[in-house]
């Protein structure tokens, strides 16, 4: 798979993440509600960041980051993760940061 189609299956992982479970604040939390690395296998819900850092790993986590900062048209994911209302319009974003790859 050349790696555009790659890293748009990343961003599809990440929204598929943000649907199981999307928080604010820290890039994952436990079931519990503590932090945890976005990586855990006890990892229940993510923020945007922490769902691409989840997928993407270190070495794709800046390209992925970029392109949603492109579909978001905020340079600072975190904030804008934190000020959004619900997982539908996270996960919806990633998906249109495909476009962005």
């Amino acid at each position: 798979m050349p790696e555009r189609e790659q890293l748009q299956e990343m961003l599809e992982q990440a929204a598929m993440l943000i649907e199981r479970g999307w928080t604010k604040g820290a890039l994952a939390r436990a079931a519990g509600g503590s932090e945890v690395p976005p990586e855990s296998s006890e990892a229940a819900c993510w923020c945007a960041s922490g769902a691409i850092r989840r997928v993407g790993g270190r070495e794709y986590f800046f390209e992925l980051c970029r392109a949603l900062s492109k579909a978001t048209t905020y340079n600072v994911i975190p904030l804008w993760n934190d000020s959004q209302d619900n997982s539908a319009v996270v996960a919806v974003a990633l998906r249109k940061a495909k476009a962005y790859v």
